[in-house]
């Protein structure tokens, strides 16, 4: 059966991409194709690979939180 959900199938739009960016929205429009980023267009909207961003280094991947945040000694 089909996982949904994972990282490989998320398609997030500009806002989501810059939110994982830590950019502005704008940003993400006017430079995804500086950074070689293939996008898609579903209906007048564009969309990326949330794999695409990890792969091209644009961002480090999400660290798993199943177990917990982390516990640092002071």
């Amino acid at each position: 059966m089909p996982r949904t959900g994972t990282l490989a199938n998320r398609m997030p739009s500009a806002r989501d991409v810059a939110a994982i960016l830590a950019i502005p929205e704008r940003t993400v429009r006017d430079k995804w194709r500086e950074w070689g980023l293939p996008a898609y267009k579903i209906g007048k909207h564009l969309r990326w690979r949330e794999r695409d961003l990890y792969a091209r280094g644009l961002t480090a991947r999400p660290r798993d939180t199943r177990a917990g945040p982390a516990i640092t000694s002071t």
